[in-house]
């Protein structure tokens, strides 16, 4: 499913929804953008969609969520599905900033910089220190010694970005997405301490399927963890275990947005580039080619000039 978030704050919402995850209140998909019209009230400042789950953030800081419910990812105390928005029940104690979820999990991030996580915890993906599903969000206390700034959610793993420019990371290992050297299940943060790039500024982080990147503020781009598409876009389809450097880049990255196994950049420029998985064409270009480095995307047949950011769907 889409969503569709409006510059006053209003949701649109289309495409399959028989999990509810279009939050009409009925288990029915739609082939055209319907108005969320239960939080019309609301200013929406962010909406994040998942799988058959759905997460809005009001500009007053509460977070509200709908769909499938089996795994506690909704965070309302009980696992079963939600036809319509419903808050989000937790004592975060400062308004909420920015959410994300995952495979079956979410995040969300306060004013003061504590992380809260809840839905199934296979795999440590809640960073809570063991592999429990939780029902209602728990706050990740061992972040509470940084002050974290900008939080990701992979298909089993997370970041955190904290104001040093430092990330973090927990969750399964697989592949080595989680930038340790290993596949090890981390389940609780762990510090991601590769030389090149804890040298640099981090400003940004992103999560895929089973990769991650960091975007520093010079305009350096990092990629780890499965290979197996091209997704990290060095040139090969191998896994990276620890951050690596893009180099098939030649300017600065202005934003980097991570699919299941694909990876979005815009430059600094304003050109829009693809890599990885492409076999139904979501790259963007024009053909079903997988790209093992960074493409220039084709719109309307030409290659992108002004692309200001991009987004997909992990």
């Amino acid at each position: 499913h889409t969503a569709v978030l409006t510059d006053v704050g209003e949701v649109f919402l289309f495409g399959y929804g028989m999990s509810g995850q279009l939050g009409s209140g009925r288990c029915e998909s739609s082939s055209v953008p319907r108005l969320l019209d239960t939080l019309a009230s609301q200013r929406i400042v962010q909406i994040v969609c998942h799988g058959d789950f759905s997460l809005a953030l009001t500009a007053s800081g509460d977070v509200y969520s709908w769909g499938n419910g089996d795994d506690g990812q909704l965070g309302h105390g009980k696992a079963v599905n939600e036809l319509l928005p419903r808050m989000v029940q937790g004592t975060f104690g400062k308004g909420i900033v920015e959410i994300a979820a995952g495979n079956r999990h979410a995040c969300a991030l306060t004013s003061s910089g504590d992380v809260y996580a809840w839905g199934l915890g296979e795999g440590g993906r809640l960073g809570l220190g063991d592999s429990r599903t939780q029902l209602t969000p728990r706050l990740l206390k061992s972040l509470r010694q940084v002050n974290v700034i900008h939080i990701a959610c992979g298909e089993r793993h997370s970041l955190a970005l904290t104001s040093e420019g430092q990330v973090y990371s927990w969750g399964a290992g697989a592949n080595g997405r989680l930038g340790h050297g290993d596949e090890l299940v981390q389940s609780a943060p762990r510090l991601i301490q590769t030389s090149g790039m804890v040298s640099r500024f981090v400003a940004r982080i992103a999560a895929g399927g089973a990769h991650s990147a960091a975007l520093t503020d010079g305009g350096a781009a990092w990629l780890w963890g499965c290979g197996d598409e091209g997704q990290l876009g060095h040139g090969d389809v191998t896994d990276a275990f620890v951050p690596k450097e893009l180099t098939t880049v030649a300017e600065p990255i202005a934003s980097l947005a991570l699919g299941t196994r694909s990876t979005y950049l815009v430059t600094l420029s304003g050109k829009g580039l693809a890599c990885g998985c492409n076999q139904s064409g979501q790259l963007g270009l024009g053909d079903t080619i997988n790209a093992l480095i960074p493409t220039p995307v084709k719109i309307l047949g030409e290659e992108s000039s002004s692309v200001e950011v991009m987004q997909c769907a992990a």
